[in-house]
């Protein structure tokens, strides 16, 4: 296992000189077609006076056809919010539209275990499969899929995916050549079909309510003492006029490692990278959450907390408690990724149509200067896979699903093609459509969708021809540009907003990701290969030592920062350390 393991990791870092290298390929204009949808138009035929022909019906192609046999498959969920603020009441992952299209029109039943919020999904999954309980459907990251390999429990997917698989489908992968199966490819097996992901889309910003910023009588931040200035001016002024109002959200771990809430782009500000592996100036990997630039950030947000910059109750804010602050207008500022104008942003903007979020790249601790976000190598950012215990016909299930997302969310022209090619329960959600587009079981991703829908509706908005937009998704697009652009502030201004601030505008959303990418503001995570030893046994340990000691530094109760850091040395850290670097020079990848 451990050379399948290497040679995983030499797989993953080419896929990112392939990935690169893709910025500059053309985009495609045109799917190729599959072999079974090019046929030849029908002779003419002479109709009889008075003879009725019935038109034939339209061919269903090949990988949107049903089952020949019903498929039951297993699965769970751990779900966020729908990001559609016009998804029904009482919509849920089990009887959402997704259910009965593939149980009416693809012969696929979907068999809930349990599906569960986001941020207990991992205890929930970890518990499942200790009991042995383990579903046929998995979504699941790097770690678990090497566990599942390395258990043996994953079936192969590749026949499934040259037969099922819809061309555009298939071009997911072969546009990098290929490359993310190879990752995926054991013994010649193919064990995961992959969701690719540009790895802009994993930056973090800094967002602020610019229409508070008069209250306060302050400009934007251009560093980061002013991003606490501005926190604790918001707060103490009680500017929301609400119970409280929370100058600058923080996560109940302060920091985690991801891009949302947490409190890792303010510490990325002082060059310090919580839960990431970084290259020291010599070459070798040191671990981010033990530099002494973490310190430096936890002695100010302890401060910040002190001033009443952070809430005194950060602790008991769930991920989802902090978004339903934010819709209620109670923060005036967080960190945060592209997407998040589209959910919550939006819905706070519904509440008061004088809400004004706006996002910049994350301050540095020098003003005028902006810091340097964490980003990804790995374009994957998680797996596909099949039990192998799944019941015959589960593969050819699993890739239809995936063609029926990337159908339904990258290649309908309109709304209508969606509701007859699927049916009704696909009508829009402000209809009563049930539609919740990352609720299934697995799915698949556009990698380049956001830049290339982007550019698409800019183009057309420029010549002020909604025309050019060829998909659905991109009308949409056009038509919330179009909404908010007429400032007419009624119902649905701030739905439109959203989209148009995370999705078309150059200063938002993905478009500050890409210019926050091309122009190099960002500081690689360098560990991207498969767990060491020590890190599957003690990874989990140190995280919890780390997240418990960020809270009582914060808090105030625990400032040792020097026991702390020789707590992870000893129980782990040293010895994962060690592994990581004989790994990174081992591939290559030391300089």
């Amino acid at each position: 296992m451990k050379n399948l393991r290497n040679i995983l990791v030499v797989l993953m870092c080419l896929v990112m000189v392939f990935a690169f290298a893709a910025c500059t390929k053309p985009a495609v204009t045109e799917p190729t077609k599959a072999p079974a949808e090019e046929t030849q138009a029908p002779a003419e035929e002479t109709e009889a006076p008075g003879e009725e022909t019935t038109p034939p019906e339209e061919e269903i192609p090949y990988w949107r056809t049903p089952c020949a046999e019903t498929v039951t498959v297993t699965c769970v969920k751990g779900y966020n919010p729908p990001e559609d603020p016009d998804t029904p009441a009482g919509t849920t992952v089990e009887n959402q539209a997704l259910n009965v299209v593939l149980r009416e029109k693809f012969n696929i039943i979907l068999d809930w275990l349990w599906t569960v919020p986001s941020e207990q999904y991992n205890q929930k999954f970890n518990l499942s499969i200790a009991s042995g309980q383990i579903p046929d459907l998995l979504n699941i990251d790097l770690n678990q899929f090497l566990d599942f390999v390395d258990a043996g429990q994953l079936a192969d997917l590749g026949p499934a995916l040259e037969q099922w698989a819809m061309p555009e489908v298939r071009e997911e992968y072969s546009y990098y050549d290929d490359v993310p199966l190879q990752q995926c490819t054991f013994d010649g097996k193919i064990l995961s079909l992959p969701c690719l992901l540009d790895n802009a889309e994993n930056l973090t910003h800094y967002f602020y309510r610019n229409d508070w910023l008069d209250d306060v009588n302050m400009e934007v931040p251009s560093s980061i003492e002013e991003v606490c200035d501005l926190a604790i001016a918001f707060a103490t002024n009680n500017v929301s006029g609400k119970d409280e109002t929370i100058g600058l959200l923080c996560a109940q771990s302060v920091f985690n490692g991801g891009n949302t809430w947490s409190l890792d782009g303010f510490a990325n500000g002082y060059g310090a990278y919580p839960y990431k592996w970084i290259r020291a100036e010599d070459g070798s990997l040191i671990y981010g959450s033990i530099q002494p630039e973490v310190k430096d950030a936890l002695d100010r947000i302890k401060q910040l907390y002190n001033d009443g910059g952070i809430s005194r109750e950060f602790v008991s804010h769930d991920w989802n408690k902090q978004g339903e602050l934010v819709i209620a207008g109670q923060v005036g500022s967080f960190y945060g990724g592209w997407w998040v104008p589209n959910w919550p942003c939006n819905l706070a903007m519904e509440e008061d149509f004088d809400t004004d979020w706006k996002m910049i790249v994350i301050p540095s601790t020098v003003d005028g200067v902006p810091g340097k976000s964490f980003m990804q190598r790995n374009v994957i950012v998680w797996y596909n896979c099949l039990s192998k215990d799944a019941m015959a016909g589960a593969d050819e299930a699993l890739v239809k699903i995936l063609n029926l997302f990337y159908d339904v969310s990258y290649m309908a022209p309109d709304e209508q093609y969606s509701i007859d090619t699927y049916g009704d329960v696909m009508r829009p959600t402000k209809e009563g459509g049930t539609w919740v587009w990352n609720w299934g079981p697995v799915w698949i991703y556009q990698a380049r969708c956001q830049a290339l829908n982007m550019e698409a509706v800019q183009k057309a908005w420029e010549a002020q021809d909604p025309t050019m937009c060829d998909t659905q998704y991109r009308k949409d697009l056009y038509e919330a540009t179009e909404i908010y652009m007429a400032g007419e502030k009624k119902e649905g201004y701030g739905k439109a907003w959203g989209l148009w601030y995370s999705r078309v505008a150059n200063d938002g959303g993905i478009g500050l990701s890409y210019y926050t990418k091309n122009n190099g503001l960002f500081v690689y995570d360098e560990f991207y290969g498969p767990p060491t030893p020590t890190q599957l046994e003690k990874q989990s340990t140190l995280n919890d030592l780390a997240a418990t000691f960020w809270v009582n530094y914060v808090l105030g109760t625990d400032t040792d920062f020097e026991g702390f850091v020789n707590s992870w040395k000893t129980q782990g850290g040293d010895a994962w350390t060690a592994e990581a670097n004989a790994q990174y020079v081992e591939l290559g990848y030391a300089e």
